[in-house]
């Protein structure tokens, strides 16, 4: 039996993308997400999202927005992999912070 999950807890990089395929029959969302290790090395990834999240996700997933992403990992012709979100939880917004001086 194979089995592959995938489970990831850090910021979005950028604001979540909505795409339609080139046949327009399938509408997703991109975004890319780093997660940071104990000793602050900080791994991108990008990720996918189809199916019933698809405008939840392209609304509320925003720069800098903690996301948790349950999923698995995809692999292209091309060797690159992104992960295949089955489910994507949002944390709190990120806290602008504006100088003064």
């Amino acid at each position: 039996m194979n089995y592959q999950k995938v489970i990831l807890s850090g910021n979005a990089t950028n604001d979540a993308q909505l795409k339609t395929s080139q046949n327009g029959e399938v509408t997703y969302v991109t975004f890319s997400m780093g997660v940071s290790d104990a000793k602050n090395n900080t791994t991108f990834f990008p990720v996918v999202v189809f199916g019933n999240s698809v405008e939840a996700v392209a609304t509320f997933v925003t720069k800098g927005r903690l996301v948790l992403v349950d999923g698995r990992l995809e692999v292209n012709d091309k060797n690159r992999f992104s992960v295949v979100a089955d489910l994507v939880r949002f944390g709190p917004e990120p806290v602008n912070v504006k100088s003064t001086g």
